[in-house]
């Protein structure tokens, strides 16, 4: 059986109990909105995006095959200049890869992962300025 819930807790407890994040006193979220707040930056979100599940004959000897889209926002802002966030960005975003890759099996409740691709993102927020952010796409490969 294909559980949603199983992967996207590995991968957040993943993020949440990597020991750079931790120490670095990054927030770390699971289904929540994007965040607007800036006293929780920096800032990591966790989503489930959707399943292609192709599901084979019941019964039968060959599992049902499903791929998984899992998103991840990394969040930072400066009141300084946009240099300045930027940089914290790029320094979050190393740990949070890192963590990522450290887990490629997310607990065993995939087999694989088999893309990871970043992307900037921008989240404009009319009170707050322009938050820094990336999007990293997760594409994982399960059978059951």
């Amino acid at each position: 059986m294909i559980y949603v819930n199983s992967i996207m807790n590995s991968l957040y407890t993943t993020l949440s109990s990597n020991s750079t994040l931790v120490n670095s006193n990054v927030t770390v979220e699971m289904a929540e909105p994007l965040n607007s707040d800036p006293n929780k930056l920096p800032w990591v979100g966790v989503y489930y995006n959707g399943s292609e599940i192709v599901p084979r004959r019941i019964g039968g000897s060959t599992p049902w095959q499903a791929t998984h889209d899992l998103r991840i926002y990394v969040e930072d802002q400066s009141h300084l200049d946009s240099q300045t966030a930027n940089d914290n960005l790029q320094k979050l975003l190393f740990p949070v890869l890192a963590a990522v890759n450290s887990n490629r099996t997310l607990d065993g409740t995939i087999l694989h992962m088999t893309d990871i691709s970043v992307e900037p993102f921008e989240l404009n927020i009319e009170e707050e300025g322009n938050f820094f952010v990336y999007e990293i796409i997760i594409s994982g490969e399960n059978e059951a």
